[in-house]
């Protein structure tokens, strides 16, 4: 399958997670794990592959840059889609845990990138 096609199916399968509501029985929000909410850990590892997918797809240089930058937004602003569903509420903490799993999508794909550069020397 296409890298491109792969990087946009899996942004439509995080819109798919936030506009659904939730059928789950299992109160995620009130489990925890090493004092992290399970929920918030999970917004953390929808987004980190999320970074990984779209910047393998593009070189390195100012695409790269405004890709970062615009999943970042993307990440800031996916979490007011629910105050459109009325089953799904608004949590800041959410929209960080989607921004820090962003920004370590990016890390990676960074010290990935670097690994491959020392590999080819």
């Amino acid at each position: 399958m296409n890298k491109k096609l792969k990087s946009w199916l899996y942004v439509l399968i995080i819109i798919s997670l936030y506009a659904i509501p939730s059928t789950f029985e299992i109160p995620l929000n009130r489990m925890s794990i090493l004092t992290f909410r399970l929920d918030h850990l999970l917004h953390l590892i929808i987004f980190i592959p999320l970074p990984v997918f779209f910047l393998k797809t593009y070189n390195f240089g100012t695409t790269y840059i405004i890709i970062s930058i615009t999943l970042i937004f993307f990440a800031l602003n996916l979490e007011f889609l629910h105050i459109v569903y009325s089953k799904r509420s608004f949590s800041l903490n959410d929209m960080v845990f989607n921004i820090i799993g962003v920004a370590l999508g990016i890390m990676i794909d960074l010290l990935i990138r670097k690994r491959q550069l020392k590999l080819r020397k």
